[in-house]
């Protein structure tokens, strides 16, 4: 089950998988008209699957349809010392929130070890 990480009146932001000494990923939503600071311990990868809005210094917003060979602003790689600093999230949209998945390595300290510790 989803184990809510961190929540404010900005954003919410909840383990979608974790516990199994491979891989953990979570699920960060930024409410609309919001402007956050993230920061984790380690690299990741991640993926907009709802909204539109920056990620860092990027344009991104979830594919609605891509053809071979488009382009396409929902994807992205953060370094480990990127995601020490912090990336600036922003939900560009009045209405809409800005969902991210982001997926991590083994190596992320702060991935919850049991399916019922609370992270």
């Amino acid at each position: 089950p989803p184990v809510v990480h961190h929540e404010t009146e900005q954003y919410v932001e909840k383990w979608v998988s974790y516990a199994n000494g491979y891989v953990c990923a979570k699920e960060l939503t930024v409410y609309p008209g919001e402007k956050v600071t993230i920061k984790d311990p380690a690299a990741y990868g991640c993926i907009f699957v709802q909204g539109h809005g920056t990620f860092g210094v990027f344009e991104a917003e979830t594919a609605v349809m891509l053809r071979f060979g488009q382009q396409s602003g929902d994807e992205y790689f953060v370094s480990e010392k990127a995601a020490r600093e912090g990336i600036v999230i922003e939900n560009k949209s009045k209405y809409e929130p800005l969902v991210i998945l982001k997926h991590f390595g083994p190596n992320n300290s702060e991935e919850p070890k049991t399916v019922h510790e609370e992270a």
